[in-house]
């Protein structure tokens, strides 16, 4: 069992009861005043309402004097919101320039944004991790309405009780003059990235990395086509310098984009650009994936050959052969299962290499040469 802290309302002050018992005072010199900033937190002079604290270990006040104190890990007092006169102001810039009418209830959030209470303007606000505050949730007008709408639409009362965030990361408002709680879904901001490999001369693999509130993704190839999708597939019909942008939405709309520049080109020595170009978007934490054998061999025969040879692997997972002529060049492809016989009857004769590759992770199975 921990520490416990709570404010002490009526003495203007916030106390502390250790494990053992004791219990101290920790901010706040028991006058109703707002002074102390930049000293010793329990020199400084506070009309303290709720508290909370961040994942470092700092306490937040809110101060009767509309402002919100910060005291740090070594006892020193700072104001993080309002500017001690009383209104409602400043949201989209910084919250210490912000007007505030008592803040109460405060909490914050799983991204590190502080969620308060501004009592007497009958809303929540947020500040976030940049000092930027705003309002999440109340119209300012006294009263009951909302419901099933924007939260900023909705009336609420004198917001006088603590708020508290529901383990899906949804806000719960008691709304005490009408005697019920209130729920904000909110809505998280999604991540996204990717990197992009280049595992043969025709073939890129992406491997997105998606914050796990991300509902769908819409990948941009650079060619000006789209595919909606997490894991999607595309060809481009002639080869070169492709930017891939992925945006990634979350439930109510709510989107985060990256982008690579010159993500895709051609990558061999022969500088026609008439080939085919694949990308491939995978699951690098598909079941399964690091378990795969990497000890596959394959057989290619007769050797030489004339109008067709057979593949061979000991795979069973589906697979791509690529072929290349001497010069580089990618002068066939086609999916492959095991064995599967090749139709060469279209190339001159000559030294060609081939490689295999694992379709779902691309890795290399092997490569070999005919004639």
């Amino acid at each position: 069992m921990g520490n416990v802290f709570f404010s002490d309302i009526n003495k203007n002050v916030v106390r502390k009861i250790n494990t053992a018992g004791i219990i101290s005072t920790i901010a706040g010199n028991g006058t109703s005043t707002s002074s102390g900033d930049g000293g010793q937190a329990t020199a400084a002079g506070i009309a303290t309402t709720g508290i909370t604290f961040d994942a470092s270990g700092n306490l937040y006040i809110g101060d009767g004097f509309s402002a919100i104190r910060m005291v740090n890990s070594m006892g020193i007092i700072s104001t993080i919101a309002g500017t001690g006169a009383d209104g409602y102001s400043g949201d989209g810039g910084p919250a210490t320039s912000a007007k505030l009418h008592i803040p109460f209830g405060l909490a914050f959030d799983a991204y590190g944004n502080l969620y308060f209470t501004d009592s007497q303007n009958y809303c929540v606000r947020k500040i976030d991790n940049s000092g930027i505050i705003s309002t999440v949730a109340g119209n300012g007008i006294w009263g009951f309405s909302g419901d099933g709408g924007a939260a900023t639409a909705a009336q609420l009362s004198h917001l006088v009780s603590s708020i508290a965030f529901t383990a899906t990361g949804n806000l719960l408002i008691p709304d005490p003059d009408n005697y019920c709680v209130r729920q904000v879904t909110m809505c998280s901001t999604p991540a996204v990235s990717y990197t992009l490999t280049n595992v043969s001369p025709q073939t890129w693999n992406a491997y997105p990395s998606y914050s796990s509130n991300i509902t769908s993704a819409k990948w941009y190839w650079g060619d000006g086509s789209s595919t909606t999708g997490l894991y999607p597939s595309h060809t481009y019909s002639v080869a070169g310098r492709y930017n891939i942008c992925v945006t990634a939405f979350v439930s109510c709309g709510d989107s985060s984009q990256s982008c690579q520049n010159d993500s895709v080109y051609r990558y061999s020595n022969n500088s026609t650009l008439s080939n085919m170009v694949y990308v491939n978007v995978l699951n690098n934490t598909t079941t399964g994936i690091n378990q795969r054998t990497t000890n596959n061999t394959i057989n290619i025969y007769p050797n030489p050959a004339q109008n067709n040879f057979t593949v061979e692997t000991n795979a069973s997972e589906k697979q791509m052969i690529f072929i290349f002529d001497v010069n580089g060049k990618l002068v066939y492809n086609q999916f492959i299962y095991g064995k599967t016989i090749i139709d060469a009857s279209n190339l001159n004769a000559g030294v060609y290499a081939v490689s295999v590759f694992y379709i779902c992770n691309a890795r290399s199975a092997t490569s070999k040469s005919f004639c």
